[in-house]
């Protein structure tokens, strides 16, 4: 897949980030807006369905670069939610005014979209709220 990416002119970020392990890490994003655990994103029937489709647009981005799933998106999900009330590393780094990967964990799905033609505008909106409430706690400086 890296060979694809690379021939699309997908950023190095983008292609270390795809797959389907990148599927959950736009879910990160819903953590740090609501500041909630992942058995919250989870077990709330709305950020539970917020986080499904930011990794179906995920999901399908990466699909349509080759890549497959052995596990259903439900389960990877139900996965999630079994860690229980763990903090996200970008709701941590939020907390302790560190820097965030939002452009590894989210803006590259976002790119990958752009770059092949699949919207992902919950992705984009997520991203959006995301970065500027990193910029409002010195976390994030674009």
């Amino acid at each position: 897949m890296a060979a694809r990416l690379a021939a699309v002119g997908a950023h190095p970020r983008a292609v270390a980030g795809a797959g389907p392990r990148a599927t959950l890490a736009p879910a990160t994003g819903a953590t740090v807006r609501t500041g909630a655990t992942l058995a919250t994103i989870t077990g709330r029937p709305d950020l539970r369905a917020l986080c499904r489709a930011m990794m179906l647009e995920a999901q399908v981005i990466a699909e349509s670069l080759g890549t497959r799933f052995a596990v259903a998106l439900e389960k990877r999900i139900d996965g999630a939610a079994e860690v229980g009330e763990h903090k996200t590393s970008m709701l941590q780094d939020l907390e302790r005014g560190r820097p965030m990967e939002i452009d590894a964990l989210l803006g590259a799905v976002v790119e990958l979209g752009t770059i092949t033609g699949h919207p992902t505008p919950t992705c984009d909106t997520v991203l959006a709220l995301v970065r500027q409430r990193a910029r409002e706690a010195g976390c994030y400086d674009r």
